[in-house]
């Protein structure tokens, strides 16, 4: 009886510890390829591994731009399926508490490189980010086989394109996937026109957000530190390893530039800092 009642005893708190362990992961295996069953279960799995693999900190409150899923072997097409994807995994990010906001799909606005293949972030969409302070987007593919559709979701910044995190997983195609597949298959063709030279021009000279201040770095951020690493090493202020570490060089680096340049507090980061580093580099 003893014996009996120790096994009770382990048996329970082994399905209890199971049971929290479930709770805590509601979707098994977010950082790997999951298959999963169901429409609105792949837009929650995709959106609840999104957040789940953050490589850093996306604030909240900052737009995230989302758009249609597109077809991995013609990232210029979508479909009903990649339209309705977007909205869905868009619709769970807002509802774990991100600000998100649709780009819709247009000639030049495709956040994709039809040479490579990869997902990366065109002119415009970078004059975007400059425009509404926008610190992601969200961007997805699909390859369509003859049993499954399998899927790609990944965040990337708009700062300068790196992921921030990724989640992939397999839907069953079933007949009514197949149909939304199929259905309203839409090419976005790019924009072939060449820019004048005015318009160079004007490009040329043209601010983004660090040179204006509309974004302030943060050296603590280990992106925003590389970011600033970088340009000081650019400009021959530091000499050390980019490594996104702001430590004793780093800021004996930004107290050689601060000083050059007359500016007030050489030791501290600040917005003044901010806009004479990145003046004329269109970040």
């Amino acid at each position: 009886m003893l014996r009996k009642f120790i096994l009770t005893l382990l048996f329970g708190a082994a399905l209890a510890m199971g049971q929290n362990a479930q709770a805590f992961h509601p979707y098994s295996g977010s950082g790997h390829h999951a298959h999963i069953h169901g429409f609105q279960g792949l837009a929650y799995a995709l959106a609840d591994g999104l957040e789940h693999n953050l490589v850093q900190y996306v604030d909240r409150t900052r737009p995230i731009l989302y758009t249609s899923f597109v077809d991995l072997d013609d990232l210029n097409t979508s479909s009903t399926f990649g339209r309705l994807l977007g909205e869905q995994v868009a619709s769970r990010m807002s509802q774990l508490g991100y600000r998100v906001v649709e780009l819709k799909l247009r000639q030049g606005s495709m956040i994709v490189s039809q040479n490579t293949g990869e997902m990366i972030l065109s002119r415009d969409l970078r004059d975007v980010r400059t425009s509404h302070d926008t610190q992601a987007v969200l961007v997805g593919t699909y390859v369509v086989t003859d049993n499954a559709v399998i899927v790609s979701a990944k965040l990337l910044s708009t700062l300068d394109g790196a992921i921030l995190a990724t989640r992939d997983a397999t839907l069953r195609k079933t007949k009514d996937i197949h149909e939304l597949v199929t259905r309203n298959v839409t090419t976005f063709q790019p924009t072939r026109t060449q820019p004048s030279k005015t318009q160079m021009e004007r490009e040329a000279v043209h601010e983004g957000p660090l040179a204006r201040g509309t974004i302030l770095l943060d050296p603590k951020n280990s992106l925003a530190a590389r970011l600033i690493q970088a340009r000081l090493a650019e400009l021959n202020y530091y000499t050390d390893r980019i490594d996104g570490i702001w430590g004793r060089n780093s800021r004996a680096a930004l107290n050689r530039f601060k000083s050059n340049r007359q500016l007030t507090s050489p030791t501290t980061w600040d917005l003044s800092a901010q806009r004479e580093l990145f003046k004329g580099t269109g970040q």
